[in-house]
């Protein structure tokens, strides 16, 4: 199976080059560092609220939507919190 060709307007200028994005590698993609302790804080605040990412499948698209933004928002709120606090125990020790 292959995956569609991107719109015309997506295309660089020179057709011939391979798409950086698309283009297999031997290497794994990189992963965000921070994303398995964005996904558990995610998970956590989801599951406070009675749901995890399955159940909310079951909720009206708008009500799953505000959840959603709702539970990213908190992630994002502890991760600038443990960021914060690394730097202030850095400056401290230096």
């Amino acid at each position: 199976m292959t995956s569609p060709e991107p719109p015309d307007s997506a295309r660089s200028e020179h057709p011939d080059t391979p798409d950086p994005v698309s283009a297999s590698s031997d290497r794994p993609p990189i992963e965000d560092p921070h994303a398995a302790l964005e996904r558990a804080f995610i998970d956590e605040f989801l599951r406070a609220r009675g749901h995890t990412l399955r159940t909310m499948a079951g909720l009206p698209s708008d009500e799953m939507a505000a959840l959603l933004r709702a539970a990213v928002a908190h992630a994002t709120l502890r991760l600038t919190e443990i960021e914060a606090r690394a730097h202030y125990i850095s400056e401290l020790h230096s």
